[in-house]
C-alpha cells in the first residue's frame, strides 16, 4: 500500500462550514432576487427583454430542476411591470359584411367604456324612438301626408271619369284591372247592340275606347310614380323624425371618441344602419324580443370586448399551461338554434396571444411541440405580426367550414419558450424557421463554482424559499447541510 495515496475519511465529502455563515436564521437573511451562478443565462434573457424585435423571441434552456421557470417568470414579471400597459381589443359587427367581424383598438379600459355606451345607447332608443313615432306631433304629419296622396289620386279619378262620360263610356273594375266599356244612359252596351251599330260608329268607338284605355294606363302609371313618392316622402318623414331622437346621443359619442378614428366611423355605420331598421325599434311588445331566425335584432350593435386591460399594470405577463390550439389562438362558439349550430361576433373568445398582446408569452417547448399544428400557427403569427383566427377543420379535414373570418389583429408580443437543450438544438438543425425567430438563448448551467459568494447566496435561497411555502427559517446549520448537498 502506498501510504501517501491514501485519502481521510473526513475528506471523502465536502463540509461546509456553518460558522460563515453571520445569521441566527434565514428570517434575518434578504430573500434572493434572481437565481444563484447563472449569470451568463440571466444576460442573454435580459438582453432578449431589451431588444423589441420580432426575430428575438427567446429560449430558454436547461436540465429539469434548475429553477429557470419560477426564475424566468419573476425575471419577465419584473421587467413586464415598468413597460406601458397595451391597450383594448373589441371585435364589432362588420355592417358590410357580417362574416368578417371588425376588430378595435383602444386605449386601455375604453374597451368597456365603449360597451356600456352601445348599451346605453341602445336601451334609450328602445325608449324613444317609439316615443316619437307615437306622438300627436308625428302622426299629424303623417295624416297630412296621407291625405294629400289620396286627394290627388281622387282628382286623377274624377279626371278620367269625365273623360270617359264625355266619349260615352265607363271604367269596369276586371280580375285584370281597369277596363273601359261602352255605355248608353248609363247602362253597358251588349254585344248585339254594339254589332247593330254601323261601321263608322263601331269605328269611333273603338277609338274612344283606345283612347280612354290609353289615358286610363297613364294615370295608373302616375298613381304608382305618386305612390313611390309618398312612400318616399314618409320614410323621409319617420328618418326626419327618427333623427331628433337618434343624433344627440350619437353626436355625445363621437365627442368622447372623437381621437379614435376606427371608432369614428363604427359609430357612423352604426347610426346609419340604426336609420335604415327603425322598424325594430317598435314597441318590444309588438316587435318581440328576436327575429324570426331566434336572432336578437340589437345584438349587432353589441361591443365584444375580447381585451381589456383596464386593471393592468405594465405589460401583460401571460404562462399558457396547455398550449393547445384553442388555448393560444382563441375560438370561436357555437349554439344550437332549431338544430342548427350558429355562432355570430360576440361568440369570438380570446386565447392566450391576445391576453399576452403588447407583453410577453411563456412557453414550455415540450407542452408546445406536442401539438405541431399549434408550432406552425405560432411561427406564422411571429412572421406575420399578426393574430389570425381559423377553423381547426379547414386544416384537418382538408375542406372549410362555414364560420365566421374576424378581422386579423396586430401582434406584439415577446415568446419566451421554456425547455431542454437537447429539443433546442433540434429545433435549431431540422426547423428552418426556429433561428429566425428565436435568436436569443438563455442556456441555463447545470453546475456552478463553489465559492463563497455561492455559498452565501445559498441562504439567500433558501429564504426566498422558505418565505414563498411558509415554511421555518433555517438555522445556519440547515443550510450547511443543504449546501454539501449541492456540493460535487
Amino acid at each position: 500500500m502506498h501510504e501517501h495515496l491514501k485519502v481521510p475519511v473526513e475528506k471523502l465529502r465536502y463540509g461546509c462550514d456553518e460558522t460563515q455563515f453571520a445569521f441566527v436564521s434565514t428570517e434575518e437573511v434578504e430573500p434572493l432576487e434572481g437565481i444563484i451562478g447563472q449569470r451568463r443565462a440571466e444576460e442573454a434573457l435580459s438582453l432578449g427583454l431589451r431588444i423589441n424585435d420580432p426575430g428575438y423571441n427567446i429560449y430558454v434552456a436547461g436540465p429539469h430542476g434548475t429553477g429557470k421557470t419560477t426564475f424566468v417568470r419573476s425575471k419577465v414579471t419584473a421587467w413586464a411591470k415598468n413597460q406601458p400597459p397595451p391597450g383594448d381589443w373589441c371585435y364589432v359587427y362588420n355592417f358590410v359584411n357580417p362574416a368578417e367581424p371588425q376588430m378595435l383598438f383602444l386605449p386601455p379600459g375604453w374597451g368597456k367604456q365603449l360597451a356600456a355606451d352601445m348599451e346605453e345607447l341602445v336601451r334609450d332608443l328602445q325608449t324613444e324612438i317609439p316615443h316619437v313615432f307615437n306622438s300627436e306631433e308625428f302622426k299629424k304629419q303623417q295624416q297630412l301626408l296621407l291625405n294629400e296622396f289620396q286627394r290627388e289620386n281622387s282628382e286623377m279619378a274624377l279626371e278620367l271619369e269625365r273623360l270617359a262620360r264625355e266619349a260615352g263610356l265607363a271604367l269596369m273594375q276586371t280580375p285584370n284591372g281597369f277596363s273601359a266599356i261602352p255605355v248608353k244612359e248609363g247602362k253597358p252596351l251588349s254585344q248585339a247592340e254594339i254589332a247593330n251599330l254601323s261601321p263608322e260608329e263601331r269605328q269611333q268607338l273603338q277609338e274612344r275606347t283606345q283612347e280612354l284605355q290609353w289615358r286610363l294606363m297613364e294615370t295608373l302609371s302616375q298613381v304608382k310614380a305618386r305612390s313611390k313618392v309618398y312612400r318616399q316622402r314618409l320614410e323621409a318623414l319617420k328618418m326626419e323624425a327618427a333623427s331628433y331622437a337618434v343624433e344627440p346621443h350619437f353626436h355625445r359619442l363621437f365627442m368622447k371618441y372623437q381621437a379614435l378614428d376606427e371608432v369614428v366611423d363604427y359609430l357612423t355605420a352604426v347610426m346609419q344602419d340604426i336609420l335604415a331598421h327603425l322598424d325594430a325599434f317598435r314597441d318590444r311588445e309588438e316587435l318581440g324580443q328576436t327575429e324570426g331566425n331566434g336572432q336578437d335584432p340589437f345584438l349587432k350593435y353589441q361591443v365584444n370586448v375580447l381585451v381589456d386591460n383596464c386593471e393592468t399594470c405594465g405589460a401583460p405577463v401571460v404562462v399558457e399551461t396547455n398550449p393547445n390550439y384553442y388555448n393560444l389562438f382563441g375560438m370561436i362558439e357555437y349554439h344550437d338554434v332549431k338544430g342548427l349550430a350558429v355562432t355570430d361576433f360576440m361568440k369570438i373568445k380570446p386565447g392566450a396571444l391576445h391576453r399576452a398582446n403588447g407583453g410577453y408569452l411563456i412557453l414550455q417547448a415540450q407542452d408546445l411541440l406536442s401539438h405541431p399544428l399549434c408550432w406552425q400557427a405560432l411561427k406564422r403569427a411571429i412572421k406575420n405580426q399578426e393574430i389570425r383566427m381559423e377553423n381547426l377543420g379547414d386544416w384537418v379535414k382538408g375542406i372549410p367550414v362555414g364560420s365566421l373570418r374576424p378581422e386579423p389583429i396586430a401582434l406584439s408580443v415577446k415568446v419566451i419558450l421554456i425547455g431542454s437543450l437537447e429539443i433546442y438544438h433540434l429545433l435549431y438543425h431540422y426547423d428552418e424557421d426556429f433561428a429566425k425567430y428565436f435568436k436569443i438563448l438563455a442556456d441555463f448551467d447545470s453546475d456552478m463554482p463553489r465559492t463563497d459568494e455561492h455559498v452565501q447566496l445559498y441562504a439567500s435561497f433558501i429564504s426566498s424559499c422558505v418565505g414563498r411555502k411558509k415554511l421555518k427559517h433555517f438555522a445556519p446549520s440547515a443550510v450547511a447541510r443543504v449546501v454539501e448537498y449541492g456540493a460535487r
